[in-house]
């Protein structure tokens, strides 16, 4: 099944990802607040252009549009959290491992569309574990509620019965 394909197939880059410095001082509190917030502008560039791809591979390939759902848009989510710390997205500048994806997601747009849903599986997928982080961000930088994490925990309870409607549709 494809799910067990991609999840196979990314297993390593997990791994790698969940290895990284950056992960594992955000999960244990360590990460100071600017790095995360360039960490979340990073993320915008990156889901901005995922994105418009997105909306695109929808409307030329209808197939894909039973997967990506308008709630798997966290454009808007990362302006918001952005905002909450005085930042603001369009002035954001896209570092150079930020630049090197964009250009990768530009090309499987032309090349190979249906690999965005690869990528689209895998940040889809982080938002399980998003919900750990997302409360240990609140707890280490003193936010209330969902301030500055909607990104991290976009469906709160639903998280859980909404991975397994993606993964079904998949």
């Amino acid at each position: 099944p494809i799910m067990q394909q991609l999840r196979d197939d990314t297993h390593a880059l997990h791994m790698q990802a969940e290895g990284q410095s950056l992960q594992r001082e955000l999960i244990h509190g360590d990460l100071p607040k600017c790095l995360f917030i360039a960490y979340l502008e990073q993320l915008f560039l990156i889901h901005r252009r995922l994105e418009a791809h997105l909306a695109m591979l929808t409307e030329t390939l209808p197939e894909a549009g039973r997967v990506i759902r308008p709630y798997h848009f966290h454009e808007e989510r990362l302006r918001r959290d952005l905002h909450h710390f005085g930042r603001h997205s369009e002035s954001v500048q896209a570092l150079s491992a930020t630049t090197l994806f964009l250009s990768h997601l530009d090309d499987n747009a032309i090349r190979n569309p249906w690999a965005l849903l690869g990528v689209h599986y895998v940040l889809e997928g982080s938002k399980n574990g998003g919900r750990f982080q997302a409360m240990k961000v609140r707890e280490t930088y003193a936010l209330a509620a969902s301030a500055g994490t909607e990104y991290l925990d976009p469906y709160g309870d639903q998280q859980r019965a909404l991975w397994q409607i993606f993964k079904d549709d998949m």
